[in-house]
């Protein structure tokens, strides 16, 4: 079992989340299954970003197809709706973390 942060830390989840604790012990192959198809998104996100890629809700995509390039784009859009701060911004402008993004994205893709 691992600790997985319902608001991430990079994204100031520290301590509480709504006046709740803010970690939830799950087994570590659905964390690491998590991050690698969901990033640091919420819960919120996560399923906003489900129905879209997978319903095509509120977003045409008359291909029927995704790349990588437009699933992180969406990504980095439903993320940047919610962001109360900047450390989206932060995450973006910092090449470590755009290539650690980018290996995970070619090891699953």
């Amino acid at each position: 079992m691992t600790k997985h942060h319902i608001l991430p830390q990079s994204r100031g989840g520290n301590g509480k989340h709504n006046g709740k604790k803010n970690t939830k012990k799950i087994p570590e192959r659905f964390h690491t299954a998590w991050h690698t198809l969901f990033g640091n998104m919420t819960v919120s996100e996560t399923i906003r970003f489900i129905r879209i890629v997978m319903e095509d809700k509120g977003l045409e995509n008359p291909k029927g197809r995704w790349t990588q390039k437009e699933l992180y784009a969406l990504q980095i859009e439903l993320q940047r709706k919610t962001l109360s701060n900047k450390k989206l911004e932060e995450m973006l402008s910092s090449k470590h973390a755009t290539k650690k993004f980018l290996r995970s994205v070619a090891t699953t893709g």
